[in-house]
């Protein structure tokens, strides 16, 4: 299957979204890149609504959300299409849809970590044939504290993070599913999920 990937970093030499390049072709599918540094936001969209690809993510990015021009489209939600939308591009996407009232929060320090978290019940589809204590990677200096983010639906939180959601057509991470065997199972439930 094709499935579309959007680079949010704001230079193509950056070589965070070969990550998703590996992760997909390990699991079999055809990765199609989008640079969004080299689009409008509105040329981004146009781009993916006249694409028959249905499957889309769009990455993280060292920068932060009010310092770039680089935004995920908003109209994707009226697309049949999934998108799901990893650490920076979800940060954009809910500070776009809730006007910028929910303030992200900021670490003391950059975190990229390993961790461990439990499953939750739901969503079910996502978490099958996983482990139950799950290995899980994150990079990230912002996040959204939990209970801030309605109407957006919080699915995973951690230490009052949220990690996990979903809206619509769009699944919300801060995860890099990427980066874990865990991880590249849930990729993979999601690639095949169909809703």
């Amino acid at each position: 299957m094709r499935v579309g990937v959007v680079n949010m970093n704001p230079s193509i030499s950056l070589k965070n979204y070969k990550y998703y390049i590996k992760a997909l072709e390990l699991l079999g599918h055809t990765p199609v890149v989008l640079h969004a540094v080299q689009l409008s936001t509105d040329e981004l969209f146009e781009l993916i609504q006249k694409s028959p690809i249905k499957k889309w993510i769009f990455t993280g990015s060292i920068e932060h959300i009010h310092k770039t021009p680089i935004k995920v489209p908003m109209d994707i939600i009226k697309l049949p299409k999934d998108f799901l939308l990893v650490c920076f591009s979800m940060q954009s996407f809910v500070t776009q849809l809730l006007n910028n009232r929910t303030i992200l929060r900021k670490r003391y320090e950059h975190k990229e970590e390993h961790f461990h978290i439990k499953i939750p019940e739901q969503p079910y589809w996502l978490f099958e044939n996983t482990t139950d204590i799950q290995e899980q990677w994150r990079q990230h200096t912002y996040y959204f504290r939990s209970h801030t983010i309605d109407p957006v639906k919080e699915l995973v939180i951690y230490r009052e993070e949220v990690l996990l959601a979903s809206y619509k057509n769009c699944l919300l991470t801060q995860l890099h599913f990427e980066r874990t065997p865990d991880g590249l199972q849930e990729l993979n439930n999601w690639l095949h999920y169909k809703s």
